[in-house]
């Protein structure tokens, strides 16, 4: 492993007259291929998802605790644990010391996964169908077949943290969206369809559409913006710009657990927002360009990993 390398690379801001400043302080250079974090409960361990293991992290310094040889699937942003390939389904894996299994599913192995913070709700998508099974442990308690009115093959169901909503992502002709489902009803959530990599904030009040038409965020996408749930109406368009210094930069956006900030990144800037009022709270300028982040369970600090590494950015009332 390499060494981490330790100091400042950002600026505390103080020149937004919102309440929070941001500042990035440590990065690792060592696990620049991770992509998806997971958060112990307590917040003192990081679990990043790698090429063919998944590395547990000190959460204060981002010093390498431990590695598990799991080739995991995905990550629960916040149950800690993993999902992994097993026999004729999946596994879900605690990342706890060596890691025990918590229980395992019949599933296919080609579509994507999302672990809910309880640790027990598990959604799957097949890869061939497009259908998104819900499952409660090992107990499958929910399945929904993808809507025909939705273009394009590429369908790909999230589950949200809560475990209440599906995020259906789709593509078509070098384009896409999303459109949010409730497990319970089965039914659309909220009307309209929102931009690639859309977000739906803890709870079902707020959504945070991208505007993202096209893979790469690039002019002739839309501003995004923050929608009302359920009934589709723009509460805020968000001051961000319309492309990135770089070609073909992404928008990245993640709501924190208890919905009372978002993150947007984007090129090598990491911004933040009040969902209620559309206000800017902070930015910091990070070593290289943004890929994914995610907040601790307090939201006091986020995540980050960029082109440079991982980024450990506190967040300072």
């Amino acid at each position: 492993m390499t060494a981490v390398a330790a100091g400042c690379v950002g600026l505390v801001l103080a020149a937004l007259p919102h309440h929070l400043a941001i500042e990035a302080s440590t990065t690792a250079a060592t696990v620049q291929n991770g992509h998806v974090f997971s958060w112990s409960k307590d917040g003192s361990e990081l679990a990043v998802l790698r090429v063919s293991d998944v590395a547990v992290l000190d959460a204060a310094t981002l010093q390498t605790r431990r590695t598990l040889s799991l080739r995991a699937l995905a990550l629960g942003e916040h149950c800690f644990a993993a999902v992994v390939e097993h026999r004729n389904g999946v596994q879900v894996v605690g990342l706890g010391g060596a890691g025990s299994v918590l229980f395992g599913v019949e599933a296919g192995k080609d579509g994507g996964y999302s672990l809910a913070d309880d640790c027990r709700h598990l959604s799957s998508c097949d890869g061939d169908s497009g259908a998104v099974s819900l499952f409660d442990g090992s107990s499958r308690i929910a399945r929904i077949d993808p809507d025909p009115r939705i273009p394009g093959p590429n369908q790909v169901g999230e589950i949200t943290a809560d475990g209440r909503f599906i995020a259906w992502s789709f593509g078509h002709g070098g384009g896409g969206g999303t459109v949010f489902q409730e497990f319970a009803r089965r039914r659309r959530f909220v009307r309209g369809t929102f931009g690639l990599g859309a977000s739906i904030a803890p709870g079902g009040r707020i959504i945070l559409d991208t505007g993202k038409k096209y893979y790469g965020y690039a002019a002739s996408n839309d501003r995004p913006r923050l929608v009302a749930a359920p009934t589709g109406r723009t509460l805020h368009e968000l001051p961000f710009p319309r492309a990135p210094s770089s070609a073909g930069g992404d928008l990245h956006a993640r709501f924190s657990s208890d919905g009372r900030l978002l993150a947007l990144g984007l090129d090598r800037r990491l911004m933040l927002f009040a969902p209620d009022s559309g206000e800017q709270l902070a930015e910091v300028k990070l070593p290289g360009e943004v890929r994914d982040f995610s907040f601790d369970r307090d939201a006091s600090r986020l995540a980050v990993t960029t082109a440079a590494g991982i980024t450990l950015v506190r967040i300072l009332p």
